[in-house]
């Protein structure tokens, strides 16, 4: 054991002992506050926290994903055009993604305050009053305040829960991000069957389960950030990511490519099958089909990069993907199904391990690292179905569609192979 471990392990001895704070700061650590309350004992075991963090997680997209369901009623009620129905999830998208570095920036570098907490409970209120919305300025206001309360939540949640791991980064990672994609599946669903039974002023009763899951991750994350708060003194954002900056734009560019991959067949997967001759109600199922391999792969990636490493499994993902991608698009029947539920499971699993490695690359600065892959990531992949749609009206969508993914995983494949990965020391939670 380092002399800086033994230190701080005789440190929380001597806490447990006394119940007093520990030393003094030097003054090196005089430019952040140490938190004054010490770490309880009955603080939550790891897997109770990631369970915590990925049940805020669920919650924290269960908002942003009801929208979706919830805009035909905006429109019909404020007398909206698609075009600016269409702006307004656009809209929301970019104010839940662009500025999550910036907030990760928050997290890191000033005090730590419970910043996923406080953002769940913004989200799930504003988000919950768009019914009673009066114009389009309301409606517009409400989402990218309530995109940035999303915002908020997703760095340091996903920061804290490969910290609290204890050396599990990846499955941690994978298990926040299933809570993330089943809450995004579910908001659809939920808010349809709450506005069909009681209206669309109904919305803000489903603000209720989002504030209670943000005062649990504030109760899980007192433990955690005193003791992040006593561990590290001041952090310099330059220093920490010196010399990090090409990996992470490596790891930026995979993630950025995956997502693009995955967005332009899971929106354009209908048109592309209605294309085939058919039917929306099978569109529909395959996007069902689609999202919910896609869960699947997310939740074993990450335990399996714990044991296999991160670039094998990052590198394996898109390896992988590509036939069954292929097959999907020049087979039929059951074959098609299968190979499309296939390459997603494949394509997604590596998405937590893309975002540990992010947070491995640089650790003293994990949130930005996070905001980056599961904000800026997704929201610049997300363009690549305006790619898709222009090309698609040039060449048709049966051309366009399948060059245009096969050309993204591929390209993902090269950068995964050549990433210069290397881990730093991960500063871990007694």
């Amino acid at each position: 054991m380092s002399e800086g471990k033994a230190q701080t392990g005789e440190a929380g001895q001597t806490l447990g002992q006394t119940g007093r704070s520990a030393p003094t700061p030097s003054l090196v650590e005089a430019d952040l506050p140490v938190c004054p309350e010490p770490l309880r004992s009955g603080s939550a075991s790891p897997a109770r926290s990631v369970l915590a963090l990925s049940l805020g997680h669920g919650m924290s997209d269960f908002y942003p994903g009801f929208l979706a369901s919830v805009l035909p009623y905006l429109i019909a009620k404020l007398s909206l055009s698609l075009t600016l129905g269409g702006a307004l999830v656009s809209l929301e998208s970019f104010a839940t993604s662009l500025i999550q570095p910036v907030l990760g920036y928050m997290s890191d570098v000033r005090r730590p305050r419970p910043w996923a907490a406080w953002g769940l409970v913004m989200a799930s209120v504003l988000l919950c009053l768009l019914g009673f919305a009066p114009n389009v300025l309301a409606v517009g206001v409400l989402i990218v305040l309530g995109g940035l309360g999303v915002a908020l939540y997703h760095p340091q949640g996903a920061a804290m829960a490969t910290r609290v791991s204890k050396g599990r980064a990846g499955a941690a990672m994978s298990i926040f991000a299933t809570g993330g994609s089943i809450g995004y599946a579910l908001g659809p669903l939920v808010a349809v069957f709450v506005i069909e039974g009681w209206g669309l002023e109904s919305l803000v009763f489903l603000a209720l389960p989002g504030v209670l899951t943000g005062l649990l991750i504030y109760r899980v994350l007192q433990a955690p950030l005193a003791e992040q708060a006593r561990q590290r003194g001041h952090v310099s954002l330059r220093a920490s990511m010196a010399g990090t900056g090409g990996r992470l734009a490596w790891l930026l560019a995979t993630m950025t490519l995956r997502s693009a991959a995955l967005s332009g067949v899971s929106t354009m997967l209908p048109i592309y099958l209605q294309a085939k001759g058919l039917s929306l109600i099978i569109g529909g199922s395959a996007v069902f089909l689609f999202r919910l391999a896609g869960g699947v792969g997310v939740f074993f990636g990450g335990p399996l990069s714990d044991r296999l490493g991160r670039k094998r499994v990052l590198v394996a993902s898109f390896l992988l993907a590509l036939p069954f991608l292929h097959l999907f698009f020049n087979s039929d029947g059951i074959w098609r199904m299968g190979s499309l539920a296939m390459a997603s499971a494949l394509l997604t699993s590596s998405t937590p391990v893309n975002t540990v490695m992010a947070q491995e690359v640089t650790p003293k600065t994990a949130g930005i690292a996070s905001g980056l892959m599961m904000g800026v990531g997704w929201a610049l992949g997300s363009l690549s179905v305006v790619v898709i749609g222009y090309s698609a009206d040039r060449v048709g969508i049966e051309a366009a569609l399948p060059t245009i993914a096969l050309v993204l995983v591929a390209a993902g494949l090269v950068l995964a192979v050549l990433i210069p990965y290397r881990r730093e020391p991960q500063p871990a939670l007694a």
